[in-house]
């Protein structure tokens, strides 16, 4: 069969032009296919997708935010008698409205079910769904690495991935419904011989806590230390408690942890920071980071019932002062399949379901803590005073041991941060 793979992008969306990471579920994807078949993977807006190339399946992997784009994409395909299916995290949590769209969705991960897949497609015989549980890792296959046409941005980060489950369950967050609450994790050895194949000097582990388990994570980054590698990725930050560990990410090429904060309201921390209770133990954490050569990502979300316009004020200078190296503000966003959402449906608060909406930059649902013009107005200041040249330039000199990360990142979400189009499009 030929196979196109697709991950949708709505088309006026503004992407960060130097942090593009590319997708890695497409090329695992594309190593779970048997041999004897013609694999095709494309990345919107980088890549055009053909709609007169004559394909026997396409698959679409999608988020909430590229759910409306990814069902555009399955019904001009339909309409030339191809067949499609859905997956990733929006179908899972909506599959009954996803069916609408396909021939077929998948609910889950892939792994287990994605055989079953290919041999019904080529009987012509795809079932409505196919539901997998969430599969051992122990055998995973490699990712088409071949298949990956495009570089991560400016940096060209190589996408890496060790392990899948997260034991916090945040309330708005979508990861443990669809990934599950135990992590699951990939041999080392298996992710070492992965590493080896990838000719980009740059890595971002695409987990969601490299580090949540410390034995294992230790394992790892002791493999690392010897691979000539340069690394991202996602961490807890409660790993400071461990501060060998600490000390080993770094050794091993650790440049950045992306690392949520969420809130630094007294509410907040006490709701979401499990281990750390005060913005004075969060801001010595960060200098424990920092000590060690490696750089903060901090993200934080605005529109939690116990905010009020303080909030905004309250965490930029916390950020500046603590001299964190990036940001992710991002305002709340309820994902189809979280508490959050649901909680809020039954409240009916939810403003909007359209799902193109949901990319943290859009409000959706109506604040308690201020009014709708307030929380996006405070939004937008806060994403500009941080971005500010000012701001970038107090903040270097403690991220000094990374000067092009951290030059190149912050020019990147200033880019963002000012780009008109997407502010109007967000009230």
């Amino acid at each position: 069969m030929k196979i196109l793979l697709i991950s949708p992008y709505p088309k006026d969306a503004h992407r960060h032009k130097n942090l593009h990471i590319p997708q890695l579920s497409l090329p695992i994807l594309a190593g779970l296919t048997p041999p004897g078949h013609e694999i095709e993977i494309v990345e919107e807006p980088w890549d055009k997708i053909n709609f007169n190339e004559k394909y026997d399946l396409v698959g679409i992997t999608t988020m909430t935010a590229t759910a409306p784009r990814a069902y555009e994409i399955s019904t001009m395909f339909r309409g030339r008698g191809i067949k499609t299916i859905l997956g990733g995290i929006h179908p899972t949590a909506l599959p009954d409205e996803s069916i609408k769209y396909a021939d077929s969705v998948v609910i889950g991960e892939a792994e287990n079910i994605w055989d079953s897949v290919i041999k019904d497609a080529q009987k012509n015989d795809l079932r409505r769904f196919y539901k997998s549980e969430f599969p051992l890792l122990e055998n995973s296959v490699m990712p088409r690495r071949d298949l990956i046409k495009r570089r991560a941005g400016a940096i060209a980060l190589a996408p890496v991935e060790t392990t899948r489950g997260c034991p916090y369950n945040c309330n708005f967050c979508s990861v443990t419904t669809f990934f599950g609450s135990r992590p699951r994790h990939k041999p080392i050895k298996e992710i070492i011989k992965d590493i080896s194949t990838i000719k980009e000097k740059n890595l971002i582990f695409l987990d969601d806590n490299i580090t949540g388990d410390k034995q294992y994570a230790r394992g790892l980054f002791k493999e690392l230390k010897y691979m000539g590698k340069k690394w991202v990725g996602q961490s807890s930050v409660n790993i400071v408690k461990d501060r060998e560990l600490l000390k080993l990410a770094s050794e091993s090429g650790c440049c950045s942890f992306f690392v949520g904060l969420e809130s630094v309201s007294t509410n907040g921390i006490k709701r979401y920071q499990k281990n750390l209770k005060s913005k004075e133990e969060i801001k010595e954490a960060i200098k424990m980071f920092l000590d060690v050569g490696i750089l903060i990502y901090a993200s934080l979300i605005f529109g939690f019932d116990n905010d009020d316009q303080s909030i905004f004020k309250e965490t930029v200078e916390f950020l500046i002062e603590s001299r964190v190296a990036f940001t992710q503000l991002v305002l709340l966003t309820p994902y189809p399949g979280t508490k959050t959402f649901n909680d809020l449906q039954k409240e009916g608060r939810i403003l909007s379901y359209d799902w193109s909406k949901y990319n943290n930059l859009k409000l959706v649902f109506k604040p308690l803590g201020m009014t709708a013009d307030q929380l996006l107005e405070g939004f937008y200041w806060a994403r500009h005073k941080f971005d500010s040249f000012p701001s970038m330039i107090k903040r270097f000199w403690a991220n000094r041991s990374h000067p092009i990360l951290y030059a190149s990142l912050n020019l990147g979400n200033r880019d963002h941060s000012y780009n008109k189009k997407m502010q109007r499009d967000a009230c």
